[in-house]
């Protein structure tokens, strides 16, 4: 496939095409996803032909069914040629094969063809040199009868090197009846498909394509992708020319670690055609918590093989099969389902002081792992078997952080820093501290001495009897001697 992806056509739908008759419809128009060495539909609705690049073989471009015999001509003279994320993929003979290979299908009424073309390219900028063969068996023939028709391919494109559709419903055929390999008449009719079979009672055609000829027996390279006809009864019918499907599936050994913690990722790819592991190289791609980007974080040939990884935040994890176009493998692209790993960061915490007075302020502070500014962290304290929120606040870009809380209680306080779930991270909560916070003592009352008492003084006046101290101090007026 190389330009648009192919659904899947069922059994039924391809059956059809091998319908003698059918009732006159609606042209449709399918696409069948046809793997390498593949038969679709079961009921030998294509394959491919090949034969010898000598010019008289004609008779010897028989159809090859859904039988080993697929495999290992694909294997003799095929080889992929472009191969895209979608899987998408164009095929080519090997160069100096000596034989010409290509598609082949059933075409359920010839006599109705009005379409028929491949698509081809040339990568060596020479003119695509091959044949187009139809086997056509006259239901009133004998058994072994059939005729052959064969037009010769000369592409003449301006630029061969460029996809471009080779067109054949207007071709003109040389026919051929045959008993095995042996031309039973004389007579060579010439005509189209659809104007050479319409003198026949209606039946099936097997059409195929051989290319890579060049003039000579060693053959030469060609692409080729896109096979398609169109009749009355079976629309536009397109075979898009696919690598083998994979299917790849991932083994993780957990879901959530620490920092430094490893998880071990494990595969198995296998090839849905053949039903065969496959060692070649597959991709570990990772997507952080964060980013909109996949990127490859490990690689692994084999199943058995395991990649770890160590993430420091939330991120998911997949293995992504590029797809291999090679002479020995063939695969299309393919992805493993997505495994998460979830971080539980680490958080620190230690307390300045265990003994405080109530009133004084506890003091919590520590670090995170890994470092990351903003985040936030809470101090609480254990309350009756729960964990209150006391203050709370953000990492500085070290990832640091310091939390502070006025003790206005006595009592054991177990106190701890918790890390909500943010940014990628899990929850985390540091160890647990207890500090013992006692009643604020009282202030002792000062002693206040008692005042003395000054002794009362007594006058003395005139006219009072006695002696010392109570006599009067007033002097005694001049000249009172």
């Amino acid at each position: 496939m190389r330009r648009t992806a192919a659904g899947v056509v069922s059994t039924l739908v391809l059956a059809m095409t091998l319908l003698l008759l059918a009732p006159a419809h609606a042209a449709s128009s399918t696409t069948v996803a046809w793997p390498l060495g593949d038969n679709p539909a079961g009921v030998d609705a294509a394959g491919w032909w090949s034969s010898k690049c000598d010019a008289g073989n004609a008779a010897g471009m028989s159809p090859h069914r859904a039988t080993d015999d697929d495999t290992l001509a694909l294997a003799e003279h095929l080889k992929p040629a472009v191969i895209s994320q979608a899987g998408q993929v164009s095929w080519d003979a090997l160069p100096g094969s000596g034989a010409r290979f290509g598609p082949a299908f059933t075409v359920s009424d010839p006599s109705t063809l009005s379409a028929l073309s491949l698509e081809v390219r040339n990568p060596g900028q020479q003119a695509i040199i091959g044949r187009v063969g139809v086997y056509f068996h006259n239901p009133a023939d004998g058994p072994d009868h059939y005729w052959f028709g064969e037009a010769r391919v000369n592409d003449t494109a301006t630029n061969p090197t460029q996809w471009h559709a080779l067109q054949f419903a207007n071709t003109n055929f040389t026919w051929r009846r045959y008993i095995g390999t042996t031309a039973d008449l004389n007579t060579t009719p010439v005509g189209t498909i659809a104007s050479f079979t319409k003198q026949f009672q209606s039946a099936p055609a097997i059409v195929g394509f051989e290319l890579g000829c060049s003039g000579s027996a060693t053959g030469t390279a060609f692409d080729f992708d896109s096979p398609s006809f169109t009749t009355v009864d079976d629309g536009v019918v397109s075979y898009d020319l696919e690598a083998p499907r994979t299917r790849l599936t991932m083994a993780a050994s957990g879901s959530t670690t620490g920092i430094g913690g490893g998880i071990s990722f494990g595969l198995t790819l296998t090839n849905e055609y053949t039903r065969q592991p496959m060692s070649v190289p597959v991709a570990l791609e990772a997507l952080q918590y964060g980013s909109r980007t996949w990127r490859v974080v490990g690689t692994s040939r084999a199943a058995g093989v395991k990649v770890v990884v160590r993430p420091t935040v939330h991120t998911s994890y997949r293995w992504h099969f590029l797809g291999i176009a090679t002479d020995t493998a063939v695969g299309a692209p393919s992805y493993s389902s997505s495994a998460s790993v979830s971080v539980r960061p680490r958080l620190s915490g230690s307390v300045k002081k265990r003994h405080l007075n109530a009133g004084a302020k506890i003091s919590l502070g520590g670090t995170v792992a890994p470092s990351r500014s903003g985040l936030r962290v809470s101090l609480q304290r254990q309350v009756h078997g729960h964990w209150v929120t006391l203050a709370t606040t953000r990492t500085t870009g070290s990832g640091k952080y310091h939390l502070t809380k006025r003790a206005n209680r006595k009592g054991q306080w177990h106190l701890r820093a918790l890390l909500y779930a943010q940014s990628g991270l899990l929850t985390a909560t540091s160890p647990t501290h207890t500090v013992k916070v006692t009643a604020k003592p009282k202030p002792k009352r000062k002693h206040r001495p008692k005042h003395k008492t000054k002794p009362k003084t007594h006058e003395h006046t005139s006219g009072s009897s006695g002696s010392g101290a109570g006599h009067s101090t007033t002097p005694p007026p001049d000249g009172g001697h």
